[in-house]
């Protein structure tokens, strides 16, 4: 069995995962699918494909659990008089709890298919592992739910109902839509089955209080459907126009209103828009992406599998603020 570990640009990796010609026979080499030691260039490929591991506070687990620190109180600043003591702020901390949890997926291709392929299988099927791990994050980031039941024992028997028990959105974290919902987050902004508007957007920034006063800490997360909502909106269009604003293609960020980012997250519910003090996302890594491959002899397969082990918590839900009730896309919207 081998152990290989990646990261760095998407071009390299396409690159760098290619599997060497046997000369004799100008077929791939079935005894060295991966070099023996790779940098980490998928790790990075998953950080490019997931907008919101971009958004959270990622910090690394140096155990299973982690206690992470967290300031409980602000700092106060003072006059001082000549002479006088002034006065000093009751400086107390907290800690935000992180258990690392697994997920992962694998896969058995056959000796075939590589053999008699025209194209580089292994790294073709390397790169649709990362975007999957990169899609199941941040679909658990986004609307991820313990308490939704899921017991179903095979993805088949699943509903929506109840969902597959190692269904990677119910069996992780809480996500950043769920949390905002809760009775601890701040008290939501009524849609009334309206698009999102500025003015939603301009109501959860003052609804989040002392979280909203610095808007460059705060973000705004939509799905693609109030995404759309908003580039259709009359006055917003216009400054797109202008050219003032920024190219959700490349970055995934929508636009800046009123100094906060707006981004577009495809997994979020579309009935809601969320607000998150930024430095309150934080995003565990205990153990980053790791592929094994090995031979299944008996069936002339190649069995390769990919996992990792992170965790997220939102260390204070009162940095949350929801737009719930909103307008949802119709059968032909666009």
């Amino acid at each position: 069995m081998r152990t290989f570990k990646f990261g760095n640009d998407l071009s390299a990796v396409r690159k760098d995962l290619r599997i060497d010609p046997t000369p004799e026979s100008g077929s791939q080499n079935l005894g060295g699918f991966l070099p023996t030691v790779l940098t980490n260039k998928l790790i990075d490929f998953i950080f490019d494909s997931n907008q919101l591991r971009r958004i959270c506070r990622t910090v690394n687990m140096p155990a299973r659990q982690y206690d992470f620190p967290m300031v409980n109180s602000a700092m106060g600043v003072f006059t001082i008089k000549d002479g006088e003591t002034f006065d000093s702020t009751n400086y107390t901390t907290g800690d935000v709890e992180l258990r690392a949890k697994k997920l992962g997926a694998q896969a058995l291709v056959d000796s075939e298919s590589i053999e008699d392929s025209v194209v580089d299988t292994v790294g073709v099927l390397l790169e649709q592992f990362a975007e999957a791990i990169a899609d199941a994050e941040e679909e658990a980031l986004a609307v991820g739910n313990t308490a939704h039941p899921h017991t179903a024992t095979t993805v088949a028997a699943a509903t929506s109902e109840n969902g597959y028990k190692f269904d990677t959105k119910f069996s992780l974290f809480n996500g950043i839509w769920t949390r905002a919902q809760k009775a601890d987050a701040q008290t939501p902004v009524a849609g009334a089955g309206a698009n999102l508007s500025y003015t939603h957007i301009n109501s959860m920034r003052f609804g989040l209080g002392k979280y909203g006063r610095n808007p460059r800490n705060v973000v705004v997360l939509v799905d693609d459907w109030q995404a759309s909502r908003l580039l259709q909106d009359a006055d917003i269009k216009q400054v797109q126009i202008t050219g003032m604003n920024k190219s959700p293609i490349i970055t995934g960020e929508l636009m800046d209103l009123i100094g906060m980012s707006v981004n577009m997250i495809p997994h979020g519910n579309q009935a809601v828009a969320v607000a998150a003090y930024r430095p309150y996302l934080i995003l565990g890594d205990r153990r980053k992406v790791k592929v094994k491959s090995e031979e299944e002899i008996a069936s002339d397969q190649f069995r390769y599998a990919v996992n990792e082990r992170i965790d997220f918590v939102v260390a204070r839900n009162e940095g949350l603020i929801a737009t719930t009730g909103l307008s949802t896309a119709a059968v032909g919207s666009s």
